[in-house]
């Protein structure tokens, strides 16, 4: 119910674009805007996303190979973000390690982020977009934008 009175946000995981269509047609036939974690094929579908009012959670470097034996665009593409963002899908970019290793150069995990970013960047998606889907992008789909993820008056300032 709190789906569907618009109180939270469903989150799905899926990559596939049948998938990802039917999530989209399901958002549109009862009201609810989707949070999709993964869309790897989101950018086959992007139009029908941004019209189902989905947010994307993508990881620009990550890599599937397309599917011979089907005749539609699948797969991954390193546009996907900014096809994505170009249909009106808000784009949340995340690394594909979210944890942090103390072994090696310790640190380095810290750099995936940005890197994950800059690759969308080179996949077409607008400088600002991606600046906002590492910050309030992030902050809103966890529910805080109202106080984290931009520099504002009576915003936390940690």
């Amino acid at each position: 119910m709190r789906v569907l009175t618009g109180e939270s946000r469903p989150r799905f995981s899926a990559n596939d674009r049948t998938d990802l269509a039917e999530i989209a047609a399901l958002a549109r036939r009862f009201g609810f805007r989707p949070i999709l974690e993964g869309a790897t094929e989101g950018w086959t579908v992007a139009d029908e996303l941004g019209r189902a009012g989905a947010t994307a959670i993508v990881t620009p470097r990550r890599r599937s190979s397309a599917s011979e034996r089907q005749t539609s665009d699948n797969g991954s593409s390193i546009e996907n973000a900014a096809k994505l963002h170009a249909h009106g899908v808000p784009v949340v970019v995340v690394p594909a390690s979210r944890g942090i290793v103390l072994g090696g150069i310790v640190g380095q995990d810290l750099l995936h982020l940005p890197i994950e970013a800059g690759f969308a960047i080179r996949g077409g998606l607008p400088e600002q977009a991606a600046l906002e889907s590492i910050t309030i992008e992030a902050a809103r789909v966890l529910g805080v934008g109202h106080r984290e993820g931009s520099v504002e008056v009576g915003k936390d300032a940690d």
